[in-house]
């Protein structure tokens, strides 16, 4: 039987299972068994309706375990099994997010699972306001990243316009933006946009060293970025990811709420050239899981801005034998890549480089990737995380 290893994963699971009135920890190592890719909707599922459950609490309505999972079921069953909502932090966090390698990465991201559940448990909008300030995130998801962002944006330029700001760092500004996208987007929105992101996290956590790849992507430009039919769906056309083997089991997409483009991975940032340390980045993440057998997970995928101008190709690999690896390179031309035989050519291409870390230059942009591992050897271990970032030219 799978036994979950990971300490913040069990503390995790074992506080939102007593929550929900089950054994959540041993469903999940019940489910790992019997299906992988079921997995995490079964926990995204179980996510949503424990914060609907507690955002009913918090506002003195009195919601049953049972009337929450029907609730999750009927309105969000669409989007707990694979959409990852985009979240939008301060230049600080995407410095780190850049810097950290190796062992580093992969505790980068148990850091980000606990902090979004701590940021989930507040039972006000003043309280998660305050946790998101401490942390230097100013929204996630796009209603409340989105309406946050522009309020900042405003602010600072009301300061810096008044002399203010006078080199201090807007704390106070930061607070009060992230407190008007928490009212434009509301903090169930909020709670339930934290739950798809921690089921990635917290599955990812729980797998272990079982081969599998979990990324976060930047996106530093002033430029939103799509990619089109995530999912592969042969009904909605070409799709700009290709699994080697494996399964892209979460993606980066602002779908949710549904008003935005299900194309549109990561939205543009805000970029202060004169003051690096305010500007406002998104951020995305991916899943790619192994199947069953003797394989491991290993993808493409491709970012490009809207008129295609700029694209993209990343690659994400944890084989079952050979390296771990990843790669980074930019694409003249968006539709050279449409067939599967072409990604696929490319893909070999890059997976030949045999790396675990690549930064490279193309048409003024910054490209990035860098795979990290749980253990002492970075190319072997099952336990990957890998860091993407786009970033336009500062110079």
């Amino acid at each position: 039987m799978f036994k979950i290893e990971n300490k913040t994963a069990i503390a995790l699971l074992n506080e939102i299972g007593q929550r929900l009135g089950t054994n959540l920890l041993s469903g999940l190592e019940n489910q790992l068994d019997k299906d992988e890719h079921q997995a995490k909707k079964w926990l995204a599922n179980a996510l949503v309706a424990d914060a609907i459950m507690r955002y009913d609490n918090s506002v003195g309505a009195t919601t049953t375990v049972e009337n929450a999972r029907k609730e999750a079921s009927l309105k969000y069953a669409d989007v707990a099994e694979g959409p990852w909502p985009p979240w939008a932090v301060l230049w600080d966090v995407y410095a780190q997010m850049k810097k950290v390698s190796g062992k580093e990465l992969v505790e980068f991201v148990e850091i980000q699972t606990r902090t979004m559940d701590q940021i989930s448990k507040a039972d006000d909008d003043t309280i998660m306001a305050v946790e998101m300030e401490k942390n230097h995130i100013l929204g996630i998801g796009m209603l409340d990243g989105k309406a946050a962002s522009e309020e900042y944006v405003i602010l600072m330029e009301e300061a810096q316009k008044s002399g203010k700001l006078s080199g201090k760092k807007p704390n106070k500004l930061l607070l009060k933006a992230i407190k008007k996208g928490i009212k434009k987007a509301g903090r169930k929105n909020i709670y339930i946009m934290i739950a798809l992101i921690l089921a990635s996290f917290i599955l990812w956590l729980a797998m272990g060293n079982t081969k599998q790849v979990l990324g976060m992507v930047a996106n530093a430009t002033e430029e939103d970025l799509y990619t089109r039919n995530w999912e592969g769906n042969s009904a909605d056309g070409v799709s700009d990811v290709w699994m080697n083997c494996g399964k892209m089991t979460s993606y980066m997409t602002g779908y949710y709420p549904p008003d935005y483009d299900k194309n549109l991975a990561i939205p543009y940032s805000y970029i202060f050239e004169d003051e690096l340390e305010d500007s406002i980045i998104w951020c995305g993440g991916f899943f790619m899981e192994k199947k069953f057998g003797f394989y491991g997970a290993e993808g493409i995928f491709l970012l490009h801005t809207e008129d295609q101008s700029l694209t993209v190709a990343t690659i994400g690999a944890c084989p079952y034998s050979n390296n771990n690896r990843t790669w980074i390179q930019g694409v003249d031309q968006l539709s050279s890549l449409d067939s599967k035989d072409a990604k696929k050519e490319l893909f070999r291409e890059m997976y030949n480089h045999n790396a675990i870390h690549h930064t490279t230059n193309f048409k003024g942009y910054e490209l990035y990737s860098r795979l990290g591992s749980k253990g002492d050897n970075a190319q072997k271990n099952g336990h990957t995380a890998m860091c993407v970032t786009i970033q336009q030219d500062l110079t």
